[in-house]
């Protein structure tokens, strides 16, 4: 009778806390609910709409047309869930993402309750919920595959250490059957499966016998994504780069920014705050130095290919999954200092620090929402404007929205599919703005909308013709092959260049670069920009982008 009331209160108070940390998700990000669609929210849609949701996972030119570089089917699966339900309202899709953050959050708290206090896992959920990256992933609907692929392979840890414990072979297979959909949410939960074998509970032999069906499921994700991609290894770049002694530096100059990308100005306090835990913990004598090292690797490793394109310079989704092992660390420190003879009394000192964390990490978050939040804002409205605007009308993207094209002509062409109309022009660049374009808008950041900037045409039109020098001397030489783009302009070593493209809009680029993973359509028309120190520009003539061969261009 005891043990039944004991079980009916354990329960009970399980499900109390996860009803906790739902409502503290929506008390901490629930805001997002009134988002519009951002980002690369349009090329999912569109894509989802074009094709049969298999094709993603079986066919390599439906994905790479998506992705040429990540394997994520399962991103797109979860916007067509959400499309079935609610079409092209975006209510449902942040309802979904609100519930993933709260559902995240309470793994973290069952996973962490295996090995510690129910106190101390409340602790570490929480710190995850007020964590900077989380504030910025909830307002970006395009990084919940990194939100639910945590989410999966929590599960899967958790029901892998249960499996054990009692022995049921249902709750490993189980476990085996999350970790593929966590595969198939990101590549970075790849390394699950080694971090499985290294889990603290039964033998090392019985965990490798156990994990059978993972590592199995891991083979065939090996093979899948070479078939989908050509490519085992991920990353915007080619594979060679990553040895070049050159790039190891640039890495390592990305991660030891990690803390100021978290928490900013306020990164030494936060950082002296978790070195105290951890010297607490060694002092303890609970310190699991080999997991660590380990989970460290896995957390860390992911990062190193993006270090040289795209680069990870802001506590946004790249730095979700660290964030997620920082906070389940604090948890799990704070649990062996409170019961450890040499560290018990030195329980407030780690409070303390762990305060500190959440202290400056919300403050932080806040700092990011803020600041994203006027990003946001300019997608929410281009996106109405573009919904509900025919094309009697051009629009100028905001330079966010030009270096994230996707946003733009997706979203046109989704509409049109949708209505059987064509929405307003977009202009990436006044080079567009031709003699027949007589109703012009723009966004307005005052008052957050798309202001009606006709009048003004005249006047834009004579000081584009000021500062174009159209014989001024401008070279280009690219190629783009096997999915890789390279480049070189000139003859300038200052100023600034561009490519503009009605296509892809208006993209800062370097002078040169050299195996750049991206996708590039067959026969995409291009422009060079070069703007001058001075203030003067310059264009290349149209020019295409033909697969395979290289192009020279030459003005002198």
């Amino acid at each position: 009778m005891m043990d039944f009331i004991k079980r009916y209160y354990q329960s009970y108070s399980n499900w109390f806390i996860a009803l906790l940390l739902t409502a503290a998700t929506f008390v901490i990000h629930g805001t997002i609910v009134d988002g519009n669609w951002r980002w690369h929210d349009a090329q999912i849609l569109f894509h989802l709409y074009n094709y049969p949701w298999y094709a993603d996972f079986i066919n390599p030119l439906v994905w790479q047309e998506y992705s040429p570089v990540n394997l994520t089917p399962w991103q797109v699966i979860l916007y067509r869930l959400d499309y079935l339900l609610a079409g092209i309202s975006p209510l449902i899709f942040y309802l979904h993402h609100v519930l993933a953050l709260a559902a995240t959050a309470t793994a973290l708290f069952f996973v962490n309750a295996l090995w510690v206090q129910k106190r101390f896992a409340i602790v570490s959920a929480l710190l995850l919920l007020v964590g900077t990256p989380v504030f910025f992933v909830s307002e970006q609907l395009m990084t919940r595959h990194y939100v639910e692929g945590t989410l999966y392979a929590l599960v899967s840890l958790y029901l892998f250490v249960t499996g054990i414990r009692q022995s049921s072979q249902t709750r490993i297979l189980a476990s085996a059957a999350l970790y593929a959909m966590a595969m198939a949410s990101k590549e970075i939960f790849v390394p699950l499966a080694i971090l499985l074998l290294a889990v603290p509970e039964g033998t090392f032999r019985a965990r490798l016998k156990l994990l059978t069906p993972h590592f199995l499921l891991l083979a065939i994700y090996i093979i899948w994504r070479d078939h989908m991609l050509a490519s085992v290894v991920g990353g915007y770049g080619a594979s060679s780069n990553y040895i070049d002694p050159e790039f190891m530096v640039t890495a390592a100059g990305k991660f030891l920014r990690i803390p100021v990308m978290l928490f900013a100005g306020a990164w030494w306090i936060a950082s002296l705050a978790f070195m105290t835990l951890v010297v607490l913990t060694i002092r303890a004598g609970r310190f699991p130095w080999l997991i660590t090292l380990l989970a460290g690797a896995m957390l860390l490793g992911p990062l190193y290919p993006l270090a040289g394109a795209p680069g990870f310079t802001a506590p946004d989704r790249y730095l979700f999954l660290v964030w997620v092992g920082i906070s389940f660390s604090v948890g799990w420190m704070l649990h062996h200092i409170r019961h450890s003879p040499q560290t018990s009394r030195l329980l407030p000192v780690a409070l303390t620090s762990v305060g500190i964390l959440c202290v400056f990490s919300y403050t932080q978050g806040q700092q990011v929402r803020a600041d994203l939040g006027l990003t946001a804002t300019e997608f929410d409205v281009h996106t109405t404007f573009m919904l509900s605007t025919d094309s009697a009308s051009a629009f100028i993207p905001t330079t966010s929205l030009a270096q994230d094209y996707w946003a733009v002509t997706d979203m046109l062409a989704l509409g049109k599919a949708l209505t059987g109309k064509d929405g307003p022009v977009p202009l990436p660049d006044d080079l567009f703005l031709t003699e027949s374009i007589d109703h012009l808008f723009s966004y307005d950041s005052g008052c957050q909308c798309m202001q009606d900037i006709s009048a003004a045409l005249p006047d834009r039109r004579a000081a584009f013709v000021a500062a174009n020098r159209p014989d001024a001397p401008l070279t280009a030489e690219f190629l783009y092959q096997n999915g890789l783009m390279s480049w070189k302009f000139g003859p300038y070593e200052t100023g600034e260049f561009h490519v503009v493209s009605e296509v892809m809009g208006r993209l800062p680029v370097p002078v040169e670069i050299e195996g750049l993973r991206i996708t590039v359509a067959q026969d995409t028309p291009i422009h060079i920009r070069y703007q001058s120190p001075e203030g003067w520009i310059t264009y290349s003539d149209r020019l295409i982008i033909r697969h395979g061969i290289a192009g020279h261009w030459t003005r002198q």
